[in-house]
């Protein structure tokens, strides 16, 4: 699977998903504004088969290897754990 095909199959779900965590836990984890900018940039980037490495680091970076807080909803952890299978699809694409 690539990401492209990843993401096509999951689209709808992590758009909605990556909105979700931003109205519910933005206020304390300001960080996932900038995880659903990312989202969106390498699904654009994606379709336009545009390279996505550093894309996909930064948001490593942001989500801390994708570690979950332990103050989240179901929605955040569902969410980063496909955002972190999109990032290792894409590691293996290199």
């Amino acid at each position: 699977m690539t990401v492209k095909d990843y993401i096509q199959e999951h689209q709808e779900r992590l758009d909605l998903y990556t909105k979700a965590i931003v109205n519910a836990h933005g206020q304390h984890h300001p960080e996932v504004y900038e995880v659903r900018e990312l989202y969106k940039e390498i699904e654009m980037r994606s379709l336009h088969h545009q390279d996505i490495q550093q894309t996909v680091a930064r948001l490593k970076a942001v989500t801390s290897d994708f570690a979950v807080p332990s103050d989240v909803c179901q929605t955040f952890l569902q969410t980063y754990e496909m955002l972190g299978k999109l990032a290792g699809i894409a590691a293996s694409e290199r």
